[in-house]
């Protein structure tokens, strides 16, 4: 397998302000996100390489059972009968902001959950806190070991990618921050989130410190000489995503913001934020899991000609994670998708196709903000 995700199915409630109706038993969760972004980079033809696991319980609705099976992932569905599916409500203020909790109990998923198959996967996904990142990363690699010793598997170093949980984001966890660096290949936090470890705010009347952020992803970066960490990936909202490697730092915008009002014969129009950006939940893990997918592509041509010093194949993967981050803000919930046959020209989500759009994306303008002169 390619990608393997270690986060939640969620079925969501969402109620907003009155007059506008609730959303009701939404697929939602981490796990979903970056199954989504995943399979939106791979195709239908590697569909399968992709894998998860669904805690199934008693009240586990039929319509979210069918709109999975359309993505055809290889989900790995545990019933529950005794329990209610994971659940949370979302309620969301008249200023936007989102309250959040969940409404049935959850069950963690760790590599006792894992099929073999899954086991053997070139890539990980975990959203959690920085001491069970270590424990999944250290469980994972015990049972792949015993596997290889049965001759099931090559001894390959597989790529961890984490996300640390929004309520462990706090001072008190720094240090175990820096010990998970130790672990894993890829950390991203949002900007919120990373500011929140040093007990810092990098943003402020709508621009970010960007010499202070900085500052900080070095910190990180450069921790420990013998950490396994190759690079660090802010997730900024509206801004974007900052890619910090051993070499460089560089920008990439959203895709809505880059091409704003551009109408091209391959892609819709973009027209406003406003009109495409419609639920921005999600899109930060679809980001990961399109990112993961990305890492093992051939970086596209026209990308060299971009103002980026870091290395291609992270910014062939950070491209790929902006455009599933795309598809996952444009409605409440999941993108659509079209059947394609298996022709991964033919496949459509939202009535666009995921390759036009990453080539598309290949003529935006990237910066770079910082370069290693070492």
């Amino acid at each position: 397998m390619d990608f393997v995700t270690l986060a939640m199915l969620i079925i969501d409630d969402i109620f907003y302000p009155i007059p506008r109706l609730p959303s009701l038993n939404v697929l939602g969760g981490a796990g979903s996100y970056a199954v989504l972004g995943a399979r939106l980079v791979c195709g239908p033809k590697r569909s399968n390489d992709i894998g998860w696991t669904i805690h199934q319980g008693s009240d586990f609705p039929e319509a979210v059972k069918r709109q999975i099976d359309t993505w055809r992932t290889s989900c790995n569905f545990i019933e529950t009968p005794n329990r209610l599916t994971t659940r949370a409500l979302n309620v969301y203020s008249q200023n936007e902001v989102r309250g959040f909790e969940f409404t049935s109990p959850k069950i963690r998923i760790d590599e006792s959950t894992l099929t073999k198959e899954q086991l053997a996967a070139r890539s990980f996904h975990f959203a959690c806190s920085p001491n069970r990142c270590i424990d999944l990363v250290k469980g994972i690699l015990a049972k792949r070991e015993e596997l290889c010793k049965k001759g099931m598997l090559v001894h390959e170093k597989p790529y961890f990618a984490w996300e640390p949980v929004p309520g462990l984001c706090i001072p008190s966890e720094l240090d175990n921050l820096y010990e998970a660096i130790r672990y894993v290949d890829m950390v991203s936090p949002n900007l919120e989130e990373l500011g929140a470890f040093f007990g810092l705010s990098f943003s402020a009347n709508g621009d970010v410190d960007m010499a202070r952020l900085l500052g900080v992803c070095k910190s990180i970066l450069f921790k420990h000489p013998d950490a396994r960490l190759s690079c660090i990936i802010v997730r900024m909202g509206h801004w974007g995503c900052l890619v910090v490697d051993q070499l460089a730092a560089t920008m990439i915008e959203p895709y809505h913001q880059a091409f704003l009002g551009e109408r091209t014969d391959e892609l819709r129009q973009s027209a406003t934020i406003s009109e495409k950006v419609i639920d921005p939940t999600g899109a930060g893990n679809a980001f990961l899991g399109g990112f993961c997918m990305g890492l093992g592509l051939s970086p596209i041509a026209r990308f060299v000609s971009l103002d980026s010093a870091i290395e291609g194949r992270l910014l062939m993967a950070s491209i790929c994670g902006t455009i599933a981050a795309s598809f996952a803000v444009e409605q409440v919930g999941m993108p659509v998708i079209t059947d394609s046959a298996g022709q991964p020209e033919k496949e459509l989500w939202n009535e666009d196709n995921v390759w036009n759009r990453i080539e598309h994306f290949a003529s935006t303008k990237v910066r770079s903000v910082w370069v290693n002169k070492k």
